[in-house]
């Protein structure tokens, strides 16, 4: 398994592009909310809804990195020139 992170991460949020670049391949529900800026409670609405997906492990709810670079890939709305 590769441990290079994905690009859009990266460049999407470059304000903290050095802390973006160490995530690990499993990130917590806080670092996704804090990735996302939105509540644990929208956060545990969107997992029950299987918006995101993720894995259980030792009562804690993780979230592979590559799948928050598909959330955010699927929500971005391309600018039209004026």
């Amino acid at each position: 398994m590769s441990s290079k992170k994905p690009a859009l991460i990266t460049s999407v949020l470059p304000h903290s592009n050095s802390a973006l670049q160490n995530l690990p391949s499993l990130l917590t529900s806080e670092e996704v909310c804090s990735l996302l800026r939105f509540s644990q409670k929208t956060l545990q609405r969107w997992r029950k809804a299987r918006k995101l997906a993720h894995i259980r492990r030792n009562g804690r709810f993780l979230y592979p990195s590559g799948e928050i670079d598909r959330f955010i890939t699927t929500r971005l709305v391309k600018a039209v020139a004026a």
